[in-house]
């Protein structure tokens, strides 16, 4: 169905598009890191052949339905990707505090958002504050601008299909703030 195929490319968006950030930054530091610290650019080097087997496999599972990403390895994947791009994060909470159903939704909406922010938002700090019913991602960087792309109507269909509200706002010291309500 029609709808099915939007569930299916919002899925690949999310997951290909996050790996490919993630695999580039990485990529640029293992440039950065090769004459001065051969074994951190094999662990970089490492690390970026693993996101590209997770992500064919998640491609694969996807294409077939059968993708689901659990909100506390997105936590752990974000907090890499983050790392990685030289971001300083802060988490409150944990992942119990959602509900499966919850966690399913969120762990997308999370991968998203932190895509967007390594991505768009020239950020130094992130904060992910995850309570019951809750998901806020809140960066520092240079806030919501310009026209809205595939992954923030992504965004908002996943969360308009778990029964949750979704709120995109400048933040209050400057930067975006991403929440999710359900």
């Amino acid at each position: 169905t029609s709808r099915e195929r939007e569930a299916i490319a919002r899925d690949v968006h999310d997951l290909i598009g996050h790996t490919l950030t993630v695999v580039k930054l990485k990529s640029e530091l293992a440039g950065r890191l090769v004459d001065r610290d051969p074994a951190a650019t094999k662990r970089e080097l490492e690390a970026i052949s693993s996101l590209t087997a997770e992500a064919i496999a998640g491609v694969r599972s996807t294409v077939t339905g059968l993708r689901a990403s659990e909100l506390d390895e997105q936590l752990e994947a974000s907090r890499s990707a983050l790392e990685s791009a030289g971001v300083e994060l802060r988490v409150v909470g944990s992942p119990e505090a959602m509900s499966p159903a919850q966690s399913l939704s969120a762990s997308w909406i999370l991968r998203e958002a932190v895509t967007n922010i390594l991505r768009h938002a020239e950020a130094t700090r992130v904060s992910i504050e995850l309570k019951p019913g809750t998901l806020t991602v809140v960066d520092d960087g240079r806030g919501v601008e310009g026209p809205t792309g595939n992954g923030l109507r992504g965004m908002a269909e996943r969360a308009s299909a778990s029964g949750a509200v979704l709120a995109i706002e400048d933040g209050d010291d400057g930067g975006t703030a991403v929440s999710v309500r359900w």
